[in-house]
């Protein structure tokens, strides 16, 4: 067995985590593992309030097509909606400044389809 599967000594966490920051960052804030993540409203809340006035929050899903806002699929991964994912970055008090289709990986030999999307604080 491989020594990483069984060593659970991970650091603790420390404040440094995004939601407990109070000051923003410079840098953008970007997420790409939203994909482990089914409601979405508490992590871009803690994005937006600690980025700058003028900064962005980069962040990457699996794309949805169901009903669901979003679904757990077999490989223990998300997929969101995106019409989800507006509302819940409106309600965290972030506006959609670009939204894409891409190929975000290979799996089993086909592609992930996904969405990207910047997303900047609303304005006052």
């Amino acid at each position: 067995e491989e020594p990483w599967l069984t060593d659970h000594s991970a650091p603790p966490i420390d404040d440094t985590s995004i939601e407990s920051r109070s000051r923003p960052p410079s840098q953008p804030v970007l997420q790409t593992v939203l994909v482990y993540v089914g409601a979405l409203t508490r992590v871009l809340s803690g994005s937006r309030r600690v980025l700058a006035p003028d900064g962005i929050v980069a962040i990457s899903v699996e794309r949805a097509d169901g009903p669901e806002p979003y679904t757990l699929g077999r490989q223990g991964r998300y997929a969101h909606r995106r019409d989800y994912v507006e509302a819940a970055a409106a309600e965290s008090g972030l506006s959609v400044v670009s939204c894409e289709a891409a190929e975000l990986r290979d799996e089993g030999q086909k592609p992930v389809v996904g969405l990207l999307f910047i997303l900047a604080a609303k304005p006052a």
